[in-house]
């Protein structure tokens, strides 16, 4: 499930699917959505904002092969999806090879997709091919998905990916780049040596409110002012290799197309995917509460190079209001109180919120993560790749899903 807090337009902090509308802070705001909604003629309010641009920016990030050198320029006066689709014929193609694709379903039991590593909303992850051999996220509507692969002959493989649900996260974003530079350090040490950074972009769609166009110009103009700095710019160069965005990523009726997207670190091949539930790792209500939480102004790292481990960080439960009320409102209340984006959820949007809500009444973080609040939460993959957490809490001492043995792809 996707909690998304897709912009800072106009709702609150919540799911990419699930970001509460500000009348959820009085009691009588839910049962006047409730009697709104069950209208047969529901409308919503839709606050289209004009974007702010700046001027014709030409960047430092390449596009298609190196030797070429085209470099991307990102426009002043039209949206960044239009601009990509009708000036980069390479990005074009991309993009129609990666949408065309059928979706895959991760750690289905009749495919063999190898180890996998699941990010959820809001969380960021870095990798290597000894430690899972597909990174991947799903769930995402006006989220973005951002990853990154890097290789050397000497330092290998490293593998990176992000799963965005607002315009912000620029200091992540930006560590996230670094953290190509550090894996790499021994090669860029030699005089004049550079690493190429592959970047994929997938996520949003030809929404009413903008809210996914306002990701992506957020998300582009940040790499690109990120390959400036003089501190990545000798080290780095970033290629955008796929960027199947806003518009770019919509069937044409204001739906997403891709809305999970995986990279096999072994081969840096990206294809559209879904989740099975035995792949989708360990404690995700506890993860998914994270938008609930009084850190949600920044990503989660969940997993390293440096250490095959799925990560929790602590943090506090904030109250959610009227949380009985939430509970009770129906399906179709739900959708269009609580999403982003109500007309194109999947059909386990509701439950999903439901769950969360319910971990979030019935559990306090104290017993999660200590009475300081400074106990992480751990879960390792054992030699026979079963999740497993040495956590107390027994909701979270469970196996994630029954999948118990991958093999390599």
């Amino acid at each position: 499930m996707p909690p998304h807090r897709a912009s800072t337009t106009n709702k609150g902090k919540y799911h990419d699917n699930t970001r509460p509308d500000p009348a959820l802070s009085f009691p009588l705001g839910v049962a006047a959505a409730t009697a709104t909604a069950e209208n047969e003629e529901y409308s919503k309010e839709h606050h289209v904002k004009t974007l702010t641009r700046t001027p014709e920016w030409h960047t430092n990030i390449v596009i298609g092969p190196l030797g070429r050198r085209t470099t991307l320029t990102l426009p002043s006066s039209t949206r960044v999806d239009e601009h990509l689709h009708r000036n980069y014929p390479t990005i074009r193609r991309a993009n129609a090879k990666l949408l065309s694709q059928r979706e895959i379903v991760l750690g289905d039991r009749c495919c063999t997709n190898g180890r996998i590593l699941n990010v959820l909303q809001g969380e960021m992850a870095h990798a290597v091919p000894s430690q899972t051999d597909v990174i991947t996220s799903d769930e995402a509507t006006t989220c973005h998905i951002l990853a990154m692969r890097s290789m050397t002959v000497e330092c290998g493989v490293l593998g990176s990916l992000a799963h965005l649900d607002c315009a912000a996260y620029e200091c992540d974003l930006r560590a996230m780049l670094y953290e190509h530079v550090s894996h790499h350090a021994a090669v860029l040490l030699l005089p004049g040596k550079k690493v190429t950074v592959d970047v994929h972009i997938m996520g949003g769609f030809d929404d009413e409110d903008e809210l996914s166009i306002e990701i992506s110009e957020h998300l582009l103009r940040c790499l690109a002012k990120f390959v400036e700095e003089p501190m990545l710019a000798c080290r780095l160069d970033v290629r955008l290799r796929t960027c199947a965005i806003s518009k770019l990523n919509d069937i044409g009726t204001e739906c997403p197309i891709g809305r999970g997207l995986a990279m096999d670190l072994a081969s840096g091949e990206v294809f559209l995917s879904t989740v099975h539930p035995d792949a989708a790792g360990p404690a995700l209500d506890l993860r998914s509460c994270r938008i609930y939480g009084d850190c949600y102004d920044h990503l989660s790292l969940v997993h390293t190079s440096n250490q095959s481990a799925i990560v929790v960080n602590p943090f506090r439960f904030r109250e959610v209001e009227n949380i009985d009320l939430l509970l009770e409102l129906n399906d179709r209340t739900m959708l269009n109180v609580i999403s982003t984006s109500p007309k194109v959820e999947k059909s386990n949007f509701c439950s999903n919120v439901r769950r969360n809500l319910k971990f979030l009444k019935n559990r306090d973080w104290r017993e999660v993560f200590g009475t300081l609040c400074n106990r992480p939460v751990l879960f390792t993959r054992h030699q026979e790749d079963i999740l497993y957490s040495d956590s107390c809490v027994p909701e979270l001492s469970c196996l994630s899903g029954s999948l118990n043995k991958w093999m390599k792809v």
